[in-house]
């Protein structure tokens, strides 16, 4: 995987796919809507923009060849007509479940601000830089496993 800087501000998503499917980043933001288009007005930069949408990251790799597989970080059960949810374990064995999924694989981690590519024991930070997986600080809220779809036999 080759380390790309974002071309443009806030679109940490974007380029953390194209890291990972070895594509330019400009070329991949070029191919889905403007992400700085305004939705919000009402609101201060950056939250005021469209973003990037994880459907099309999924879309455009999906026209790459690849899959894309979510894996939340912390799985919630709840039900219709209840505000409350209960996790799907505790906190360790979930943490331990996300370690697992790091491992020997490649992929965007994102956090309710940033998104990053992955790939093994190495993270690819779109604001430059390089750094262990160790050293990975912000709160996990999806992984998004990317690999090579195979046909059907």
């Amino acid at each position: 995987m080759k380390l790309q800087k974002a071309p443009i501000n806030h679109t940490c998503l974007a380029t953390s796919f194209a890291m990972v499917l070895g594509v330019d980043a400009e070329d991949l933001i070029s191919r889905c809507l403007n992400p700085h288009i305004v939705l919000w007005p009402q609101l201060e930069v950056p939250q005021c923009y469209r973003g990037s949408h994880i459907q099309e990251m999924i879309d455009y790799a999906w026209a790459m060849g690849y899959g894309v597989t979510e894996i939340q970080a912390m799985p919630m059960f709840g039900a219709l007509g209840c505000t409350e949810t209960f996790p799907m374990t505790n906190n360790k064995a979930l943490m331990e479940r996300i370690k697992e999924y790091l491992v020997n694989n490649m992929g965007v981690i994102t956090s309710p601000t940033h998104a990053v590519a992955f790939y093994g024991d190495a993270v690819y930070d779109p604001k430059g830089m390089m750094y262990p997986i160790e050293e990975y600080t912000d709160t996990i809220q999806s992984l998004y496993l990317v690999e090579k779809r195979g046909g059907l036999d």
